[in-house]
């Protein structure tokens, strides 16, 4: 866990960096006492073990006996530090054996990250001590005496990292630097989202880290008391993060959060069935009628239908009501027709209302029939 960069990340307090409507949909994996998660597109999540250590796959098992932080690539490859007698941490691939040499990867001040292609950068001193932006394909990234620090890397090639001095910014190969107010990097997607760690506001006054954030929908959670710890994201904007189950207890889990749009989208009505859905005799008696409303929405398992209009194609009664809306779905008709028509319709329209204030709406009709043909 990153405890030596706290202080760094005073000056960079992490606001929702979204307007967009939606909600976090989160879930608690099975995975106990483990560390530093990372997920790929096709859901794989791999994590270091906090007590028997090692590094392990959610579909493949035990990868490595030994190594922290592991960063899992779309193409499966897994790459972590490893401790090989220092000074610091040398990074290992899963695929390709040892990728660095000579101990020159500090965890406590950068992070690292692998791509698609098996592209990987990382951050090392350089001889004036500054700390820069290094690629195994591209060398040296960053040039300027500040440090730099945080690399993530997505399939595209786009790079972004924490520049610091003077101040403090986000900044991507592609993008410049990345309007905001973002903390210590996790993780950057293909779409160009990334997850970090910052700082959440409690109570007026009260700060605490680390909790994870979006840099398109800000704050997962919003308990002051409950830390999160690392993260990544994958392209479908799904973050992993270790947690306590709650504030101050013992064991940890993983767990994973998944982004839902609010729902523009309104309920399907499939069938509206009217019972009776022929009045006979046409003996002017008002006859109750009830419907039954088969509608299904992508989310709310029990959207809300009510009548909200009647009509007919007849003449109205100007001294009693030829219909009643008695309930949401209840309505009494009056049994008559003009001498001169055929036969009498009525309409009636039905409103289908999803949790979300997503409307349809679908109509079903009534006869009053002249021989009572249908009559149910």
């Amino acid at each position: 866990m990153f405890f030596g960069f706290a202080l760094l990340l005073l000056g960079l307090m992490a606001t929702p960096a979204s307007a967009q409507s939606g909600f976090w949909r989160i879930t608690q994996l099975p995975m106990n006492n483990a560390m530093e998660p990372t997920i790929n597109n096709s859901g794989e999540i791999v994590w270091a073990g906090a007590s028997s250590g090692g590094i392990f796959s959610s579909v493949r098992g035990k990868l490595s006996d030994t190594g922290i932080f592991p960063h899992l690539a779309n193409s499966g490859e897994v790459v972590f530090a490893d401790w090989f007698g220092g000074p610091f941490w040398d990074l290992v691939s899963t695929t390709r054996g040892r990728l660095t040499f000579g101990g020159i990867i500090d965890v406590n001040t950068s992070i690292f990250d692998v791509n698609a292609a098996g592209e990987v950068v990382y951050g090392t001193r350089d001889t004036n001590g500054y700390i820069q932006i290094f690629s195994t394909v591209r060398n040296q990234i960053t040039f300027t005496d500040s440090n730099h620090q945080g690399p993530c890397i997505n399939d595209l090639g786009e790079i972004i990292w924490i520049q610091y001095d003077p101040g403090a910014a986000i900044v991507s190969t592609t993008r410049g630097v990345i309007p905001g107010n973002f903390g210590w990097l996790l993780d950057l997607n293909n779409l160009g989202e990334f997850c970090f760690s910052g700082t959440l506001e409690g109570p007026p006054g009260f700060y605490s880290f680390p909790h994870v954030f979006s840099s398109a929908h800000g704050f997962i959670i919003h308990d002051p008391q409950l830390f999160q710890w690392n993260g990544a994201i994958n392209d479908a904007g799904t973050i992993v993060w270790e947690a306590p189950d709650e504030p101050g207890a013992e064991t940890w889990h993983l767990f994973k959060a998944e982004w839902v749009d609010s729902d523009h989208t309104p309920p399907e009505i499939a069938r509206i069935t009217a019972t009776p859905d022929v009045l006979w005799p046409p003996n002017n008696r008002m006859i109750p009628v009830s419907l039954s409303v088969d509608a299904t929405d992508d989310l709310d398992p029990s959207p809300i239908a009510r009548i909200t209009q009647v009509t007919s194609n007849g003449p109205q009664n100007t001294s009693v009501p030829d219909w009643e809306i008695t309930g949401p779905l209840t309505v009494n008709l009056r049994a008559t027709r003009s001498a001169k028509a055929k036969e009498r319709i009525y309409t009636i329209m039905v409103e289908c209302v999803d949790a979300n204030g997503n409307a349809s709406s679908e109509s079903v009709t009534i006869r009053v029939s002249p021989d009572g043909q249908g009559t149910h």
